[in-house]
């Protein structure tokens, strides 16, 4: 394997400088600006993509316009290395071929930490709409070095249009389209002298989503080894338990600067059912809100004739969970249904439900979790030579608290903040990172650098990182790059490790990867980017149910290898841009137990597998043409993901266990959009698109990469979306 990976990237470069040799000097090219791209993620500091010492690749606000991404999870299917398995909740999946609820991948705003608190996951779903996102960058591999946990696979940072030094103004969009969608957004920011500054945002969002009660009736293909027989075909006069699943979302941040002061707050409320994760008895009356609060306060300050940049800023979290669901463990009628239609006549329609539902309405809650965060932050350029030190001090104290739930027939039962749990543990952490850049004759950057993270549940971690950028010409560059991570464990593991040893003794997992990554630019028309890297993982962090506790039970188990190639091709030929993409993922084949049913006797067995619920190969295809009409500027374009089969399992409650590896077909899902930018609308500026998603209507699935009693998720049909937008 290493030899093929070593032999594709060699392919990679004699190709590249064969076309290389008559290319035109770099200060013609005028087709991409991903070599002047300013990004911040890699190093915590703006340079150019080029010289980040890192494998990133960034989503633009002009990408989001043409291929119509309504929010992140629609940008990310477009980034090679990311798989996703869209539960029609929060997405699940991760990068580089560690696919579980993204809990190893940290999720920013603007660089600072926008994960849920209780469980460390990025929690994606329609809170993370793109109505204010100028620029999307997302880093691939380890990034501990500077972020601390859970930058175990890499690192997704939104950077906002409404906190942009350069924007001002007001920006008002409107959307609508399928399962009756409809949104407002509002983006603002002025300027007051050279002083101050007000800037915010605004979105409200609600939509019906996908109606799947054919696929939760569907026993073979969406639960087979649930003991309630999946959804079940519910009696005629029961009309009330359907398949129902409406969304809302309510993000809002709002900053003021004064001088060297400023203040803000990010905040999301999202609202939903539980999609296709759980086996639900009644759909239609399940509620999952979670609200995230993040209030900021900072000073900076240019010093030493502002070769020292000096930034101090306090932050201060607060999370509320709860909602309502049905236990599937405790539905009380599981007889056949010509019985329950006699039983059911006559009742009222609260007694009906009383009947179907008692003891299996059931209220929880995870309310009050706190995170407070300091940090100090200083950059400095020294003069005369090209080098850049960044250090920074943190210091995190969080309150975690653990779910409660309570058993009741009521349609919403109340949470009881009496029965509230205590914190389910206090995480006290400090750290400490510093990092080195030197250009070296004009053609060489050289990084080095590190973190030390002291916690008081697990001890001391060390996470170094290097990398080293060489300028082989103006038009091409290549990296070597190194790092390490860690992700810690969450108050579920930990909850689950405590249930049986008595003791939070989790380590965290930890993760180190090596990678290459050459890239090209071909005179005026296209650019390439090749990328291997392989990586080793220790000390992950897996649950399963233990017998006799009726808890998760965590362990710190084995290790796995992951090595891949990543490969981006752009090109843009007059009016005609588009991009290729290719990944290839390669998991070392790991033993895979499950349960099978012999002679009417469960059998334990396992199996050699690789590559469990991630694809071997995804490919991304995107295509756009440019179209002028009277001084307006519109596009058109398509957009085709690929993803090949996948081999998958889920739990069988059943059997008891997980069951025996099946195949998920490989899917194409097809996209078109039809946009418009900076169209004279009576005066106003108007930026619109118009997308298809899933134009073919295809039926495809995703994988349970939680092993769940799902067998499998399936994925929306054709819809269609509109966004509009006036620029004042």
């Amino acid at each position: 394997m290493k030899r093929q990976i070593l032999t594709l990237l060699f392919v990679g470069i004699m190709i590249t400088s064969s076309f290389a040799q008559e290319e035109k000097p770099f200060s013609e090219l005028d087709i991409f600006t991903e070599n002047e791209l300013q990004v911040v993620t890699a190093s915590k500091h703006l340079q150019k993509i080029s010289e980040a010492p890192a494998t990133i690749y960034v989503i633009t606000e002009e990408d989001i316009r043409i291929y119509g991404y309504l929010d992140l999870k629609d940008a990310l299917k477009s980034i090679p290395g990311i798989e996703i398995s869209d539960p029609n909740t929060q997405i699940f999946g991760g990068q580089r071929g560690f696919s579980s609820n993204f809990s190893q991948t940290l999720l920013l705003i603007d660089g600072r930490e926008m994960e849920n608190l209780i469980a460390a996951e990025t929690f994606i779903h329609n809170q993370f709409a793109t109505h204010n996102i100028k620029q999307i960058e997302v880093v691939m591999g380890p990034a501990s070095a500077l972020y601390g946990a859970n930058a175990y696979v890499g690192v997704i940072n939104i950077i906002t249009k409404s906190r942009d030094p350069e924007f001002e103004g007001i920006i008002f969009s409107s959307e609508g389209g399928s399962y009756n969608t409809e949104a407002l957004n509002l983006i603002f920011a002025k300027n007051f002298s050279e002083d101050g500054r007000l800037s915010g945002s605004f979105r409200f969002y609600r939509s019906n989503e996908e109606d799947f009660t054919d696929f939760v009736s569907d026993t073979q293909n969406f639960s087979p080894g649930n003991p309630t027989n999946s959804f079940r075909p519910l009696p005629k006069n029961c009309n009330e338990f359907v398949y129902a699943n409406p969304s809302s979302a309510i993000p809002l941040n709002f900053e003021i600067s004064y001088k060297n002061v400023y203040t803000g707050v990010e905040y999301y409320r999202n609202r939903k059912g539980f999609g296709l994760e759980m086996v639900q008895f009644d759909y239609a009356n399940t509620d999952d809100q979670r609200d995230l609060r993040l209030f900021y306060i900072g000073y900076k300050r240019n010093l030493f004739n502002n070769n020292l940049k000096l930034n101090i800023e306090y932050q201060d979290y607060y999370e509320t969970c709860h909602g309502t669901m049905t236990d599937v463990t405790r539905n009380l009628y599981v007889g056949n249904f010509d019985e329950l239609e006699t039983i059911l006549a006559g009742l009222s329609d609260y007694e009906k439900r009383i009947f179907l539902l008692r003891e299996t309405q059931r209220s929880f809650s995870a309310c009050g979790s706190k995170k407070k965060k300091v940090e100090i932050k200083t950059i400095y350029n020294f003069p005369n030579i090209s080098n850049t030190l960044i250090t920074g001090l943190d210091y995190e104290k969080c309150d975690i608290v653990g779910f409660t739930s309570s058993y009741s027939p009521d349609r919403q039962p109340p949470f009881i903040k009496e029965n509230q749990d205590a914190d389910a543990f206090h995480n006290n952490k400090k750290s400490f990172f510093i990092q080195d850049q030197q250009t070296f004759l004009d053609k060489f950057v050289l990084t080095i650098g590190g973190r030390i993270d002291r916690q008081n549940l697990y001890g001391t971690v060390i996470t170094p990182r290097g990398g080293m950028v060489y300028k082989i010409t103006e038009r091409s560059n290549i990296k070597a790059l190194f790092g390490k991570a860690f992700r810690e464990p969450n108050v579920f593991e930990l909850k689950g490790r405590q249930a049986i040893t008595g003791k939070f003794d989790l380590k965290p997992a930890n993760i180190t990867t090596y990678e290459i990554s050459y890239s090209q630019y071909f005179g005026k028309f296209l650019f390439n980017q090749v990328t291997v890297y392989l990586s080793d993982a220790e000390d992950l962090i897996r649950t399963a149910l233990i017998p006799g506790f009726g808890e998760r039970g965590a362990s710190n188990v084995g290790s796995l290898t992951v090595k891949g190639l990543e490969d981006v091709l752009k090109i843009r030929y007059k009016n005609f841009a588009g991009f290729l993409t290719f990944c290839f993922t390669d998991i070392e084949d790991e033993t895979v137990e499950y349960k099978e049913k012999e002679d009417s006797i469960v059998v334990n067995k396992e199996m050699k597998v690789g590559n469990l619920n991630v694809p071997e190969y995804r490919i991304n295809l995107g295509a756009s043409y440019d179209i002028r009409i009277q001084e307006n500027n519109f596009t058109i374009s398509i957009l085709d993901h690929w993803v090949d089969r996948i081999t998958a399992q889920y739990n069988d409650l059943i059997l008891g266990g997980r069951s025996k590896p099946f195949e998920i077909d490989a899917f194409h899902e097809v996209s078109l959009t039809f946009s418009g930018n900076n169209i004279n609308f009576s005066g106003l500026k108007l930026d619109f698109f118009l997308t298809i998603q899933n134009l073919f209507n295809s039926q495809f699935y995703h994988p349970n990469v939680r092993f769940g009693p799902v067998k499998m998720f399936e994925q929306e049909g054709r819809r269609v979306y509109l966004r509009m937008g006036l620029i004042f």
